[in-house]
């Protein structure tokens, strides 16, 4: 398996078997605590696929940008296509 797709591969087992286990604790207290203005920009460096940015946006209005990025393009695939998916709040 080449560089790639090791990435895709390790990008989907952390998005499955990593996030869940973080969001469930450390995220949660996270957002509790994280201020952010109405209207306002919040930057996520090293933001693997997504979390906590998308969940950020799920909660708040259309006033918030997010910009967010990341090193492993597989990382970002996978915040990007969830990001194209309905969300629900």
């Amino acid at each position: 398996m080449g560089s790639t797709g090791q990435q895709e591969k390790l990008a989907k087992v952390y998005d499955a078997e990593i996030i869940p286990i973080f969001s469930s604790k450390f995220g949660k207290l996270l957002l509790r605590l994280l201020q952010i203005p109405e209207k306002g920009m919040l930057l996520d460096v090293g933001c693997g696929t997504g979390y906590p940015a998308l969940e950020i946006l799920r909660k708040h209005d259309t006033s918030l940008r997010i910009i967010a990025i990341d090193k492993s393009s597989a990382m970002m695939d996978i915040a990007r296509w969830t990001h194209a998916a309905p969300m629900t709040p």
